[in-house]
C-alpha cells in the first residue's frame, strides 16, 4: 500500500481526505482483502472484477469485521443498502461506493 503525506493533517490510512484518488482507494481495499488471502487475478482489471463475497474470500463471520475496517479506514459508515448491493460484491464496485462518500 502506498502511503501519501499531505500537509492538511487529515489522514485516512496514510491518505488525506480530499486528495484520495481511485488508485489510493484500490490499494487500501486490496490490502484489506489480502489480509484474508491472496486476491486472484493476472491483471488489475481481473482484481477489480473479483467477486470476493461469492468466492468466500470474506465469509459471513468476517463480513462485519471487513465492513468495520472499511469504515475505519475511510471515515464513514456504509448503509445496509450499500453493503447488500451487487456493487459491494466486487472490488471495483466497492471502490465506487467508497468514492461516493469521499
Amino acid at each position: 500500500m502506498r502511503l501519501h503525506q499531505y500537509q492538511d493533517g487529515n489522514k485516512i490510512a496514510g491518505l488525506s481526505r480530499g486528495k484520495i484518488v481511485s488508485e489510493d482507494i484500490y490499494d487500501v481495499v486490496l490490502a484489506l482483502l489480502e489480509k484474508r488471502g491472496i486476491v486472484p487475478g493476472d491483471s488489475e482489471q481481473d482484481k477489480l472484477n473479483y467477486r470476493y463475497l461469492d468466492a468466500g474470500h470474506v465469509d459471513s463471520l468476517g463480513l462485519h469485521q471487513f465492513i468495520l475496517e472499511i469504515e475505519d479506514q475511510f471515515g464513514f459508515s456504509l448503509s445496509s443498502e450499500e453493503s447488500q448491493s451487487d456493487d459491494f460484491r466486487t472490488l471495483g464496485g466497492l471502490i465506487r461506493i467508497i468514492e461516493t462518500h469521499l
